[in-house]
């Protein structure tokens, strides 16, 4: 029996929606639609959208935290240095990337550090930008829920940023921190701060 036969009745019961079989074909479904988009609004609108059949908010939702469940045990595997990824960018950042240049682990926490490139950070004087950052200390989960795409992974390891010395030294002592927020919002408060 494959999903379509499924997708015959109307409305999905509990039973229905737990059996491993159901299960199983329904993740492959959001799994083939968010390889499609990388998009986990996009795969929850074509959950919503199936017209044969009709998943409840909570069925739905239950799809999808399984689905970033999934996708994230993957990709945790994948987290190297040298590797560049796209993000959640901002809305004029769309080209912007992410590199993992090193991972520290510290106190049983994984610190990546990272830069960022092709950002329009606009300073506070409004004339100039500042379209690159060299180092972004970030906690592993914060960078998990922010990439979107492996773009590049370099063979050869990338240069550790002068940033990182400056922020361990200050870390060491306790006066420095780790974002725990997504790459955006860390763009974000880096922008206000200069506007300051």
């Amino acid at each position: 029996m494959g999903i379509f036969d499924f997708l015959k009745t109307k409305k999905v019961n509990d039973e229905t929606f737990n059996s491993s079989q159901f299960q199983n074909e329904i993740m492959a479904f959001a799994l083939w639609k968010f390889n499609e988009t990388n998009d986990y609004y996009k795969v929850e609108k074509e959950l919503w959208g199936i017209n044969d059949f009709d998943l409840n908010e909570k069925q739905i939702e239950i799809i999808i935290g399984k689905l970033k469940k999934m996708n994230a045990l993957e990709t945790e595997k994948t987290i190297q240095v040298g590797q560049t990824w796209r993000y959640k960018t901002r809305a004029n950042e769309q080209n912007s990337t992410a590199k993992i240049f090193k991972i520290d682990n510290i106190n049983n926490q994984e610190i990546l550090h990272i830069s960022i490139n092709n950002l329009e950070i606009k300073n506070s004087d409004n004339k100039t930008n500042t379209n690159y950052i060299g180092h972004i200390p970030i906690t592993k989960n914060a960078f998990l829920n922010s990439i979107l795409t492996l773009e590049n992974h370099d063979n050869v390891l990338p240069k550790i940023e002068e940033g990182y010395y400056n922020w361990k030294q200050v870390y060491d002592e306790g006066k420095a921190g780790v974002f725990e927020i997504e790459i955006k919002e860390i763009i974000n408060f880096i922008e206000q701060t200069l506007d300051q």
